[in-house]
């Protein structure tokens, strides 16, 4: 209960719910990029996911330092969970999912389809860092009285306050991080991957296709098994003979990626 003072300085009662309103902020620990990057710097041009854990507070939401890194198979372009994370999440508490997107070299970036169907909408709070383990996409996930509905805030990476001092730590848990193999392993994989289901996932990211185009150029490409809708749009209105020709410059002259580009 409240009082409020009116004219001539007489009181009255009011109802108050008690109830706090916060700003959709996020307060991250410093050590969480020390951390992120150490992973990063880790697995090289890979994926990855590693899972923290978050609270509200009447600051907003903050992301402390504890962390965990779950079993998983990874590429350049896809995740494969091999355990529950949601389980981490229900159990022990790690409520907030961080994957990287290790082809985007830019300050922000976006969530893809597959990032926000099958990641991040499971989780109070998801984040995405580039290729130097800096957050690059944040989202808050926000209850609502309906349990099957949740309100979706894209933090401004801007405006992310950090608390506390970076230490150098060491990171425990890169074993459970494995390379994944397949016949396109050279070039990577493009799709997400969660409990064997493979999701497209390309059009994420500033400067993806661009950061594509280069890494074919290298010989050290991306795509692999999966559809590439990207490609096949910039390319459908080459002639088979030009797309060989692209091909064989890339050095993707077997029959199947030359299938592949027909």
């Amino acid at each position: 209960m409240v009082y409020e003072v009116g004219k001539n300085n007489t009181t009255s009662k009011a109802w108050d719910s008690g109830l706090r309103v916060v700003a959709p902020a996020l307060i991250v620990d410093k050590d969480v990029e020390l951390i992120t990057k150490a992973i990063q710097d880790d697995v090289g041009n890979d994926e990855f996911s590693v899972l923290f854990k978050g609270m509200w507070t009447d600051k907003g939401f903050k992301i402390t330092k504890e962390y965990y890194i779950p079993d998983q198979e990874v590429t350049g372009m896809s995740v494969d969970y091999e355990e529950n994370i949601g389980t981490k999440r229900a159990q022990d508490g790690y409520n907030v999912v961080v994957h990287s997107h290790p082809f985007s070299r830019c300050r922000t970036t976006t969530q893809s389809g597959a990032d926000e169907e099958h990641v991040s909408s499971h989780f109070p709070c998801s984040l995405i860092t580039n290729d130097d383990g800096e957050i690059s996409n944040a989202q808050l996930n926000l209850d609502t009285p309906n349990d099957e509905v949740k309100v979706g805030v894209e933090i401004d990476v801007d405006e992310i306050k950090y608390f506390n001092t970076a230490v150098e730590m060491e990171i425990v848990g890169l074993d459970k991080i494995k390379k994944k193999y397949n016949k396109y392993s050279h070039h990577g994989s493009s799709n997400l991957i969660q409990g064997g289901n493979q999701y497209p996932h390309v059009g994420a990211g500033c400067g993806m296709h661009d950061d594509i185009e280069e890494a074919y150029a290298e010989d050290d490409g991306f795509y692999g098994d999966g559809e590439n809708p990207w490609w096949e749009k910039k390319h459908e209105k080459e002639t088979k003979e030009e797309k060989e020709e692209i091909a064989e410059i890339l050095g993707r002259t077997d029959d199947d990626e030359k299938d592949y580009l027909d």
